[in-house]
């Protein structure tokens, strides 16, 4: 008799129940809302985007590494913050490239080397990439720009590769591809 009434305590202690129901809930809302983050895939990350979703494009470090895996492109913008305003259908309108834009704020050569990286190991038929990069600033007396220190990258990073360790290795990405460099 002492027996049975121990098991039935332990079967109605409403403390452990409690407890049980909490962390079984618990699962289940971690499990429901891991699933919608794969099938909504905010940073493009396991798939394509999802048609008709209204997906916000604004963290550009956590976005560019899904969007230069999973989207579908034929060319690319890459640079700063200075390409960031680009609009991709200029050069839909211009050259009919279906393009793609990876600007990353206050980049690097190294964060450019890295985004190609992910850009030419994917299986996209890269047929021109539009490297944009921020000049060294240098400034003439009066506080005007140099004339060196134009927007256009291609042109600096062929002058100074030796010296530009890192943006050797972004030119040696898009040499190496096959890419044609503008």
């Amino acid at each position: 008799m002492k027996m049975q009434r121990k098991e039935d305590k332990k079967v109605n202690n409403p403390f452990k129940r409690a407890v049980v129901i909490f962390v079984s809930a618990v699962v289940c809302m971690c499990l429901v809302i891991t699933a919608l983050v794969v099938y909504v895939d905010p940073f493009f990350h396991y798939h394509k985007p999802l048609k008709n979703f209204p997906y916000l494009v604004d963290n550009q470090l956590t976005q560019n590494p899904g969007m230069a895996e999973h989207m579908d492109y034929d060319s690319v913008i890459l640079g700063s913050s200075m390409t960031v305003n680009f609009d991709t259908d200029w050069f839909y309108e211009l050259m009919g490239l279906h393009t793609i834009k990876l600007s990353y704020s206050g980049a690097y050569p190294k964060d450019q080397s890295n985004i190609m990286k992910i850009i030419f190991d994917s299986d996209h038929e890269v047929k021109k990439v539009f490297l944009g990069e921020d000049g060294e600033g240098g400034e003439e007396e009066g506080g005007n720009p140099k004339a060196e220190d134009d927007f256009c990258l291609v042109v600096q990073l062929v002058a100074s590769l030796e010296a530009d360790v890192a943006g050797g290795v972004v030119l040696q990405h898009l040499l190496h591809a096959g890419a044609e460099v503008v």
